[in-house]
């Protein structure tokens, strides 16, 4: 019985050692996870939830998060505008969840100027935010890295600013 005894506790010992390696190998599993997490990843869990992007010049942004892919983020605001905010004018973001998206996303990952094209379709005006000011008026061109928008109140297209892409910050639907 003694045996029987030592053999139990050897058991107990062995199967505790296993659990210790299995939570330590699962906390290793989980960091290395979270290095691999994109901000993006953690955004589109919480699509249809309440966001405030914050920019690179202090703008914000507040509203129900409609869309989050790679290269913008696409928010309703409470009077039902829409914004357009390119990823890389976010500084920071409230309203990010801790979970992940469950499910692979196969989005098609569209560039702000594809968004900007489509626009420019509608021929609908929008307000640009750049650090260096706000410009309302209707896109007439999207190059590869720069939009040219025309003044709603202006009819000659030598009045037209050029803004290059990487400057803009939010862009509302008007």
């Amino acid at each position: 019985m003694h045996l029987e005894s030592l053999l139990a506790d050897l058991d107990s010992q062995f199967e505790q050692y296993e659990r210790s390696a299995r939570a330590a190998q699962a906390w290793e599993l989980a960091e290395a996870e979270a290095g691999r997490t994109a901000l993006v990843d953690r955004l589109r869990a919480v699509e249809g939830g309440a966001l405030t992007v914050t920019t690179r010049s202090g703008r914000v942004a507040s509203g129900k998060l409609l869309q989050a892919r790679q290269e913008f983020l696409l928010l309703r605001a409470s009077d039902a505008s829409q914004m357009l905010v390119p990823m890389g004018a976010v500084v920071s973001v409230r309203g990010v969840g801790r979970q992940l998206e469950t499910t692979a996303s196969q989005r098609v990952s569209y560039t702000v100027a594809a968004v900007l094209r489509q626009i420019m379709r509608t021929k609908r005006p929008a307000r640009f935010n750049t650090a260096a000011g706000d410009i309302t008026g209707r896109i007439i061109r999207v190059g590869a890295d720069h939009v040219d928008v025309l003044s709603v109140d202006k009819r000659d297209l030598s009045d037209r600013v050029t803004l290059i892409l990487s400057a803009i910050e939010i862009v509302t639907s008007i």
